[in-house]
């Protein structure tokens, strides 16, 4: 191989190398989070304040839910993003099954597309990864800097970010910073006696742990199909659950 074509090589991957790094984010979490609520994103049609009206999956195949095809690649991942979470019949994952909440999000990823190219990003799961971190997760108005208010927005972000694709697209620290942000935010859900919907900060926290390989979670979760059928299901409202939220808790201080 001649030398200059070495030297591009070394310069193409300390450019790789250094991309990478400048989206590692801080142990800290001490974001610029001042750059919300960011501009750019999708206003949808005015459909009315009632989510119980239509169907969710119905909906989700009307052109009047859709972005506009010329719009939709001129919106940058932070603007798809708060697009995503202010998707009028967002809530309707909640409402059509919370036994499948898993279900009714697939749904959700694979008829808008909103979702659809939003998941091709290469930078979603960092940009998610920011959002969730600049969420002032304390604001008992369950608003965000970054939306226009929804209380069940908090939730769409866990939501969000449990889906394997993201949790695979994160390199080691950000996903190990994604897992100390989770177990934080679920001591948060616990005070404030949240526990139907803390179930989405332990989602992202079992499936972090089976990504990892973590041996004492392993054990504990190739020998309980209940806690697979979570995975799978996402359900916050399950009576039989409560065992595997306790299985997934303890674990998660080992881990941490």
């Amino acid at each position: 191989m001649k030398p200059l074509n070495k030297i591009l090589i070394l310069v193409i991957i300390l450019l790789h190398w250094s991309c990478q790094r400048d989206q590692i984010i801080p142990d800290s979490y001490k974001l610029d989070c001042s750059k919300y609520p960011v501009s750019g994103d999708y206003k949808f049609p005015d459909q009315g304040t009632n989510d119980g009206e239509k169907s969710f999956l119905n909906v989700t195949g009307n052109p009047d839910y859709q972005i506009p095809a010329n719009v939709l690649d001129t919106i940058s991942t932070e603007g798809l993003i708060k697009t995503c979470l202010n998707y009028p019949y967002f809530t309707s994952i909640f409402l059509s099954s919370c036994h499948d909440v898993q279900g009714s999000f697939k749904h959700y990823m694979e008829n808008f597309n909103g979702f659809i190219t939003l998941y091709k990003r290469n930078d979603v799961s960092f940009k998610l990864l920011e959002r969730y971190i600049c969420c002032e997760w304390e604001d008992k108005n369950y608003t965000l800097p970054l939306t226009d208010g929804n209380k069940y927005i908090h939730y769409f972000i866990e939501i969000m970010l449990a889906q394997d694709e993201i949790i695979q697209q994160l390199d080691d620290q950000n996903r190990k910073i994604l897992f100390t942000k989770a177990l934080d935010i679920y001591e948060t859900h616990l005070q404030e006696n949240d526990k139907a919907f803390s179930v989405f900060s332990l989602l992202i926290l079992g499936k972090i742990m089976v990504f990892d390989e973590f041996q004492p979670f392993m054990s504990e979760y190739n020998k309980n199909d209940h806690i697979k059928w979570f995975f799978e299901s996402g359900s916050y409202c399950c009576y039989n659950n409560f065992s595997v939220f306790k299985a997934i808790e303890e674990n998660a201080r080992l881990y941490n």
